[in-house]
């Protein structure tokens, strides 16, 4: 991947995360022991369910979440392998010393 296709990537990362309620998901789905129903994370964080799937269609569409379909419900957890190759990719276009 050259320089200006690095930078647009993770802009369009940064987009994804610049939300309080889509951190606040992503920390949710973080720190779960099992996967979780939108209506979980809706309760957790005090947003409605249709706030949480339009969050969450965001995220899936960065792959910084995976989503599991099982019956009714699907089932959602961090995409450990994108936040890996995110923090690669914002050490190669800021570098390492530029941390957070």
């Amino acid at each position: 991947m050259d320089d200006q296709k690095n930078i647009e990537a993770l802009a369009e990362a940064f987009r994804a995360l610049s939300d309080p309620n889509r951190l606040r998901i992503m920390e949710l789905l973080r720190t779960a022991s099992h996967p979780v129903c939108v209506n979980a994370i809706a309760q957790k964080i005090g947003i409605s369910q249709s706030a949480v799937s339009q969050h969450l269609r965001i995220l899936r569409q960065q792959s910084l979440v995976k989503v599991k379909k099982e019956g009714y419900y699907k089932h959602y957890t961090v995409n450990l392998n994108e936040l890996t190759a995110l923090r690669s990719l914002k050490e190669s276009v800021l570098g390492s010393e530029f941390s957070f």
